[in-house]
């Protein structure tokens, strides 16, 4: 019976491995731009009050078109924490599977199709360590297309912050604009030449610029009252701190 299961558990991790060397997915994390091996991990720190945000983004390096779910494991949530996830939309946290699937054709990445995904981490009063995992998978083949990330929050091999970047950062307003667009950013200092740029779905940018933030909350114009009509990224950071929110341009 010992060597059955012993051969049964041989048998599983070679499946596993398998797995993981046949997903479809290549994911980035774009806080750093860099990419994310299946199977690895994302270390994050969080500051209290504030939600962490991680925005991500995946593509499809297959010939053949595929649909993707998201699924979310809490396999350790400080207490009082929220944790969620975004992908055409933002699900609560009792949404532990997306309810639709993201499809994206041979070689098409999520932020391309005009999606932006995420995952969100809102901690307690008391910043404590939680470990959140995600399964990336195709809908029709679960087991045999999946690519699998951790969130470590507050990890000892993490960083934990004490303070960030930007305090928050608000979505794009009116959404969707026909005219010049505004979004609100809010920081603890002072802030020199923060870089604001707009692209289109293929990569472009249509429109940059550089702004200074000041303490507090700051109402930043976005150039859109020029551009056709349709999805565009803006993109608001520094060094390798950034933000991407959506805009539709509707005219």
């Amino acid at each position: 019976m010992k060597k059955i299961y012993l051969l049964s558990f041989a048998l599983l991790s070679a499946f596993s491995i398998v797995t993981a060397q046949t997903s479809t997915i290549e994911l980035t994390n774009e806080a750093t731009g860099l990419p994310v091996v299946n199977g690895g991990v994302i270390y994050r720190g969080t500051t209290v009050g504030i939600e962490d945000i991680l925005h991500i983004n995946i593509k499809n390096i297959s010939s053949s078109t595929v649909a993707y779910k998201f699924r979310r494991f809490d396999d350790v949530l400080n207490s009082g924490a929220d944790a969620y996830f975004c992908v055409q939309a933002c699900y609560p946290p009792s949404t532990m599977v997306s309810p639709t699937s993201l499809t994206l054709t041979p070689n098409q990445d999520a932020i391309a199709a005009g999606v932006d995904p995420s995952f969100h981490l809102l901690d307690n009063s008391t910043s404590g360590q939680s470990d959140i995992r995600y399964h990336i998978y195709d809908a029709a083949n679960p087991t045999t297309d999946l690519f699998v990330v951790t969130v470590k929050y507050n990890n000892v091999l993490g960083v934990k912050n004490t303070t960030s970047l930007f305090s928050n950062i608000s979505d794009v307003y009116p959404n969707p604009s026909t005219s010049k667009a505004f979004i609100n950013v809010s920081s603890a200092i002072a802030i020199n030449d923060v870089k604001v740029s707009i692209t289109n779905t293929l990569g472009a940018i249509v429109s940059y610029k550089l702004v200074d933030v000041a303490p507090g909350k700051n109402t930043i114009s976005l150039d859109s009252e020029n551009l056709l009509s349709g999805i565009y990224f803006v993109t608001i950071g520094q060094g390798s701190s950034r933000i991407v929110k959506k805009i539709t341009v509707s005219k």
